[in-house]
């Protein structure tokens, strides 16, 4: 039985849906950050993938995370670990520090 490596899995998911993160608060309001990693780390940065210029973040505040047939949003606790996930569905609304984030997945044509 053939079973699909995680880049597999992503890959092919790309081909079929654009899943983005668009900033809905704050000065990056209307910021639309496309996910076609496997992990993006969300934060002020240094060092993460999608850097917001907010103080009520930390340094590395959370990841989404493609798993198999989706995306997973991780909180991350003050060390930068993983404590929380939730499973982020099309049109899913969340905040991250005080910024408002939405979790967009548009089917290619």
């Amino acid at each position: 039985m053939k079973t699909e490596t995680g880049s597999q899995a992503l890959s092919d998911f790309l081909t079929r849906y654009r899943p983005a993160l668009v900033i809905l608060s704050g000065e990056a309001r209307g910021m639309e950050y496309r996910l076609d990693q496997p992990r993006t780390a969300v934060g002020r940065g240094p060092g993460v993938d999608l850097a917001l210029d907010d103080a009520s973040l930390r340094t590395r505040h959370a990841w989404v995370e493609f798993r198999g047939r989706g995306f997973v949003l991780s909180a991350a606790d003050t060390e930068g670990e993983s404590r929380s996930s939730l499973e982020l569905k099309d049109g899913d609304r969340f905040h991250l520090g005080a910024l408002e984030l939405q979790f967009t997945l548009a089917a290619r044509d």
